[in-house]
C-alpha cells in the first residue's frame, strides 16, 4: 500500500469514526420509553430499570461517545500535523475496546453486545496505528 493509499483510508477511518460516534448523540435525547423498547424488544435484555442512576448513565455515556467525534474529524483533517492526536486516537481505540470485553464479560452482557463493542474498537484502532506507520510525520519548518 502506498503512503498516499494509506493516508486517504487512515482519513476514511477517521471520519467514519467520527459519524458513528457522533450518532451517539442521538440517545442523549431519547425519552426513556424509547430506550427501554431498545433494551427489551431489540437487545434482548429485559427491562431497563427506570432508575435515575440508568438514565443518567446511558446518556452521559452516549454523551462522551458523541465528544469524541470532532477529535476524529480534527486528526482527519491535518492528519500529518496531527500525528500525534491520531496516535492518541488509534492507541485510545486499542486499549478501551479491550478494556470493553473485560467489563461486558464481568457485566454478563449479551455474546451480540460484546462482539459489537469491544472488538471493533480493538480493530479501528488496530487499523490506524498500522496506516500510520506507513505515513511520514509533517517536518518541522
Amino acid at each position: 500500500m502506498t503512503e498516499a493509499a494509506a493516508e486517504r483510508l487512515v482519513k476514511l477511518v477517521l471520519r467514519l469514526g467520527g459519524v458513528l460516534l457522533g450518532a451517539a448523540l442521538v440517545a442523549v435525547f431519547l425519552p426513556f420509553e424509547t430506550m427501554a423498547r431498545i433494551h427489551r424488544d431489540w437487545l434482548g435484555m429485559g427491562e431497563l430499570p427506570d432508575r435515575p442512576i440508568v438514565d443518567y448513565l446511558a446518556r452521559s455515556l452516549s454523551l462522551f461517545y458523541a465528544a469524541q467525534a470532532p477529535l476524529h474529524f480534527m486528526a482527519a483533517a491535518d492528519l500529518r500535523r496531527l500525528r500525534p492526536l491520531a496516535l492518541y486516537l488509534g492507541w485510545f481505540h486499542l486499549v478501551l475496546g479491550a478494556a470493553l470485553v473485560v467489563v461486558d464479560l464481568h457485566a454478563g452482557m449479551t455474546a451480540f453486545w460484546i462482539w459489537n463493542e469491544g472488538p471493533p474498537a480493538v480493530a479501528v484502532g488496530a487499523l490506524i496505528l498500522l496506516l500510520l506507520r506507513r505515513i511520514e510525520p509533517a517536518r518541522a519548518p
